[in-house]
């Protein structure tokens, strides 16, 4: 089964964000959970998650740059899908650029979050 990670800065999204998974994407089995991207990067070090779902905008260190460490300097495989509430088409191209496979916008449905998740599963 994949493992997956949730990234974000606000408990309420994650726990949201959980529940779904759990719920309608029972494939995935979630180990961990950082609530900013310094934490997330020691997260993904220690738990190599397949998937790594990290909001963009966090305090302490955002997700572009917490993808570009997972990525680049730690080296790992996990898909990393980013996401925001900020319609900039820069995020999505800057996340892209140091190595997420994916982006959604907030707020996605958990329709497309579902997707996105299959998608990534079949990569």
């Amino acid at each position: 089964m994949p493992t997956l990670m949730l990234v974000d800065d606000d408990v309420s999204v994650r726990e949201v964000l959980r529940d779904y998974i759990q719920l309608y994407c029972p494939q995935f089995i979630i180990t961990a959970e950082a609530g900013d991207g310094e934490e997330a990067v020691l997260l993904a070090e220690r738990h190599k998650p397949d998937v790594i779902l990290m909001d963009v905008r966090m305090p302490v260190l955002d997700g572009i740059e917490a993808t570009r460490r997972i990525k680049q300097e730690l080296g790992l495989a996990s898909s990393v899908i980013t996401f925001t509430s900020y319609a900039y088409p820069e995020l999505e191209s800057e996340a892209k650029k140091v190595g997420a496979l994916h982006h959604l916008r907030k707020p996605f449905t958990l329709d497309e979050l579902q997707n996105v998740l299959t998608s990534v599963v079949k990569v």
